[in-house]
């Protein structure tokens, strides 16, 4: 029986296949050292995310400016799970997962838009190989659960002894 994400998380749009699909995702997690890449134009919203992700024990690989940066440090960092902000300069967001796609095909791909609108177009990101679209506006409230959805849970911190 396929997986859906929590109504509550309906701004999300994370597609599930199978539960060993889930439990692999999962122990992905566990496995990937690549962690997480962050394109975006505007440097604020990057350093945001990043402060975002990494208070919740994500690991973020790096960042990217624009699709075209975008595309050569997912190839070069080989990460598990990239951001991409819908509108950037050169090359766009949806161009760039549409060409991370065919290059990168187990890479989980997460459009960041301004735009409400844009979440509303479930099928054409599907058929592009997007993963989800989370709403900026939303103030990234759903992001977390977004990424557990995508990649499993983080990690939890190294316990520090007294």
């Amino acid at each position: 029986m396929p997986y859906s994400i929590n109504p509550m998380f309906s701004h999300c749009s994370v597609r599930y296949r199978t539960k060993q699909t889930v439990s692999w995702l999962s122990s992905r997690w566990a496995q990937m050292s690549n962690g997480i890449l962050i394109a975006d134009d505007s440097a604020t919203v990057r350093r945001i995310i990043r402060a975002y992700l990494v208070r919740r024990n994500f690991e973020v690989c790096g960042e990217a400016i624009d699709g075209v940066d975008a595309l050569e440090k997912a190839t070069e960092l080989e990460p598990a799970l990239i951001l991409l902000d819908v509108r950037m300069p050169r090359m766009n967001g949806v161009e760039a997962a549409s060409l991370l796609r065919t290059r990168l095909p187990n890479l989980r791909i997460v459009l960041l838009t301004m735009y409400d609108e844009v979440a509303n177009y479930k099928s054409l990101m599907a058929a592009i190989g997007v993963d989800a679209v989370v709403s900026k506006p939303s103030g990234f409230s759903g992001l977390a659960d977004c990424v557990r959805g995508l990649l499993g849970p983080a990690p939890a911190p190294p316990a520090t002894h007294a």
